[in-house]
């Protein structure tokens, strides 16, 4: 027993130690959970059966993204000896643990140390099983190495699944809790990126919805100019009424299978015009002339679209989580993309972000080889005719799904 409290004894202070250097500005955690232990006996790995713990965890940040976690657990662990008769010890588990938070998300790397009072068999009335009572069944102390992880369920509020595989012996244990914190930071309310991201992408459906989709539709003017000049004349001309086929496609799908929001088209060389708010002579009818019929209501939202290559997942995040001031904004990327797709922009052309479905791929009906495009990328590039009508259905369909989303 002496020896015991001394290892106790021993291993709070060095928590207490690790936490010395962290940044004295502590969360406390009440955590309550289930154990779910196979206790080891004689070098044999038992059943494990579900028991409960309880206890306090002190988290302190390190530096960026990692914290220490030091926890003070009252549990009990149970595993099955025979089919009616089980080992349960009771006692004190301490862990020490770094968390590398990803988000709302964490991922666990420590110690455990289980220090029991008491471990014995147990069996109850009018059940049979055959064993020795006289059996050294040890006090089953022993150091594990915990890997897990966590997942912020709320700012107070956070679920932890980790696994412990003794060190010392062949017991592991998995252990799931809920820790409530309070204290420290706790208080200060977080808005974590991807909270962020579904908060902004909800606003953003909304504004759609209630605004004007500008849907911008290249030209290659500057690639039919070069041509011309290298004095591919019949060329050029290829390209460029494969350009407005393309374009009238794309508009006859928009007004056939787009009901989401109201929806304009303008020529690619009037970006600056949109970018500006210039919004005159700009607008194009569903023949690809420019109407000066066609304008906006002043105020109005809008977000712009086109039908282009996409490009990494980006959003813009604040420093500060106080969503009450005003930061320096940071950004977060996501993968590279190379495909073509119906792309929705903001008002200055940056592209959206998850989860907003802000692109949707259109299937390619047939395969042609473009001689001009043979002529400048060796033939290693395709021209493709592409189902636009399914492509917008698809498009205005995954709009409305998130829209229905967005409203809860």
């Amino acid at each position: 027993m002496i020896l015991t409290f001394k290892k106790l004894l021993s291993f709070i202070c060095f928590l207490l130690s690790i936490n010395s250097f962290a940044q004295f500005n502590p969360d406390f955690s009440l955590t309550a959970g289930a154990n779910f232990p196979a206790l080891s006996l004689n070098d044999s790995r038992l059943s494990p059966l579900s028991s409960p713990f309880v206890g306090v965890q002190i988290n302190e940040g390190l530096f960026r993204n990692y914290n220490i976690q030091s926890s003070f657990f009252w549990t009990r662990k149970r595993s099955r000896f025979l089919s009616t008769i089980e080992i349960v010890q009771e006692g004190i588990e301490l862990q020490l643990v770094l968390q590398k938070q990803l988000d709302d998300f964490s991922l666990n790397l420590g110690f455990v140390a289980d220090l029991n009072t008491t471990r014995n068999f147990k069996t109850g009335p009018n059940r049979k099983g055959t064993y020795d009572p006289g059996q050294d069944l040890g006090n089953g102390n022993g150091i594990s190495i915990l890997l897990g992880s966590g997942f912020k369920i709320s700012n107070n509020l956070e679920l932890n699944i980790n696994y412990a595989a003794g060190v010392t012996n062949k017991s592991s244990n998995i252990q799931i809790g809920i820790a409530h914190r309070f204290g420290g930071n706790s208080k200060k309310k977080t808005l974590s990126i991807r909270k962020q991201r579904v908060w902004a992408s909800k606003n953003q459906v909304k504004k759609l919805k209630d605004g004007t989709l500008l849907f911008r539709l290249q030209t290659l003017q500057p690639k039919i100019d070069a041509m011309k000049k290298a004095g591919l004349i019949e060329e050029s001309k290829t390209v460029e009424e494969e350009q407005r086929e393309l374009n009238l496609g794309l508009v006859k799908a928009f007004k056939a299978a787009y009901k989401f929001s109201n929806a304009l088209f303008f020529y690619s060389h009037s970006s600056n015009q949109v970018r500006n708010k210039k919004f005159s002579n700009i607008f194009l009818n569903y023949s690809l002339e420019v109407d000066s019929s066609i304008s906006l209501p002043k105020r109005e939202v809008i977000f712009t679209a086109g039908f282009q290559n996409i490009e990494r997942d980006t959003i813009k995040i604040f420093q500060s989580n106080d969503m009450r001031e005003n930061f320096e904004p940071i950004y977060y990327g996501g993968t590279d993309y190379t495909f073509t797709a119906l792309v929705i922009m903001d008002d200055q052309f940056q592209q959206l972000f998850r989860p907003f479905s802000y692109y949707t791929r259109v299937a390619s009906t047939s395969y042609n080889l473009n001689t001009t495009t043979k002529i400048f990328f060796y033939g290693l590039l395709w021209r493709k005719k592409y189902n636009f009508i399914e492509g917008v259905k698809r498009f205005d369909r995954r709009l409305s799904t998130f829209y229905n989303y967005a409203q809860y």
